[in-house]
């Protein structure tokens, strides 16, 4: 019998339907026999979302019980793991022997791939399988997908059980070594190792193809893109604490700058207003002077008409008296239009006046406004240096950011005037 390649692949991404043989997705899979075989392994055809219940509901309840606030109250641990960036919700492990080209009997592969799983639970007491699925209707060999949560125990901060791939293969043995690979690297050597050995026993030799940069194996590439995406990120996560500190200083200098000018507005508002409530107390007085004015000069009327002389007829005293009074009512009138026009000059004065006291009292409420968002910018500054850590370090961390540009800056530059070809 000659000898075969075994594959024990993991990834992140599981796609259920496809796995339990959903009509609805394998009808238009032409790669998929639907005469061919397939079966669910062992009863364990859960949904994510009833896995982690069945694992993490007692945890969460426990946890629960000893919170005293409720928004630290956890409400669905799935919906919390699913939505974190940082963590994946399961893991599937594809298993098989053979390929295209050298593929062993069906009968065969299926003994032994049977028997890998029946052996998962004992070898892998923290990898909770909750799918698991025979695929014998597909183009390639035969293989099995393992669905499965790391499970984390014995925290002593938050729920004492958790979802945590490096922490359960820490409980398991694994643990990453500088030189001879990471925790997940020697976990999945482990398996391809206990495949190899049941198929060994089931009569079936094993070769390993040869490996190097351009023949990596599908996990150790997986991880490699993994450790690829994961530096991004932190790239990702170290240029969002640039663009905060650069936030928070553009947000202290608007703070200040617009300080400054609630102060200077607060200013010129209290000087209009003195000047305004000045120009109306003036106004008022004046058109006061005017009324005793020409209240004054209606009694000189009657002194000023003459006594009729003896044996004057009353044709003879009209006739001289008439242009007395002509004349004096004359000067009234004069008088009493010259006083009108200042009344109404006065009394736009004063309506212009009286308008520019109503803005005033409009700016004496924008100014307890102002003051009390004057209060409320100079709280919000302090919280803000006292959440960057204080002036001094603020100061820093701002020195430091346009220094780590003007370097990348400078070196772009270089970098230009290297390539950059001549004129």
């Amino acid at each position: 019998m000659p000898a075969y390649t075994i594959a024990t692949h993991v990834g992140t991404k599981i796609a259920r339907q496809h796995n339990i043989r959903d009509k609805r997705i394998t009808d238009k899979e032409a790669h998929i026999d639907p005469n061919g075989k397939h079966e669910v392994w062992f009863g364990c055809n859960l949904t994510e979302k009833e896995a982690y219940h069945k694992l993490f509901d007692s945890a969460v309840a426990e946890y629960n019980s000893r919170q005293k606030r409720n928004d630290r109250k956890i409400s669905d641990y799935y919906e919390k793991i699913r939505n974190d960036k940082q963590k994946h919700t399961a893991y599937e492990m594809i298993v098989s022997i053979g390929n295209m080209e050298e593929r062993i009997p069906e009968e065969l592969s299926y003994e032994i791939l049977t028997e890998f799983v029946e052996g998962w639970k004992e070898k892998n007491p923290n990898m909770y399988m909750f799918g698991c699925y025979y695929h014998a209707d597909e183009q390639g060999v035969p293989h099995v997908h393992i669905d499965y949560i790391p499970v984390g125990t014995n925290y002593t901060r938050g729920m004492k059980k958790q979802v945590s791939s490096s922490k359960a293969l820490e409980e398991m043995g694994f643990v990453t070594d500088t030189f001879k690979g990471t925790a997940q690297v020697k976990w999945i050597h482990s398996e391809n190792e206990r495949l190899e050995t049941i198929c060994n026993n089931h009569g079936v030799e094993v070769y390993h193809p040869q490996t190097g940069k351009e023949h990596l194996e599908k996990d150790l590439y997986i991880l490699e893109k993994q450790a690829d995406n994961l530096r991004a990120e932190i790239s990702d996560i170290e240029e969002e604490k640039q663009n905060i500190i650069r936030k928070s200083v553009m947000a202290v200098d608007k703070l200040e700058s617009e300080k400054s000018a609630l102060e200077d507005e607060i200013t010129e508002l209290v000087h209009d207003k003195t000047i305004a409530q000045a120009e109306l107390d003036e106004t008022a007085a004046l058109v006061k002077t005017i009324r005793g004015d020409f209240e004054k000069e209606i009694p000189k009327v009657s002194s000023i008409l003459p006594q009729p002389e003896k044996k004057e007829t009353a044709a003879d005293y009209r006739k001289r008296i008439i242009p007395i009074i002509s004349n004096a009512i004359k000067s009234i009138v004069d008088k009493a239009r010259s006083w009108h026009r200042t009344i109404i000059a006065l009394t736009k004065e004063n309506t212009r006046l009286a308008e520019e006291n109503k803005t005033v009292a409009e700016k004496d409420e924008k100014i307890k406004t102002l003051e009390k968002e004057n209060s409320s910018m100079r709280t919000s500054l302090t919280d803000i240096i006292e959440m960057r850590g204080g002036k001094d370090k603020l100061a820093d961390e701002l020195y430091e950011f346009r220094e780590r540009r003007r370097q990348e800056s400078l070196q772009k530059h270089k970098t230009k005037s290297r390539y950059s070809p001549e004129r």
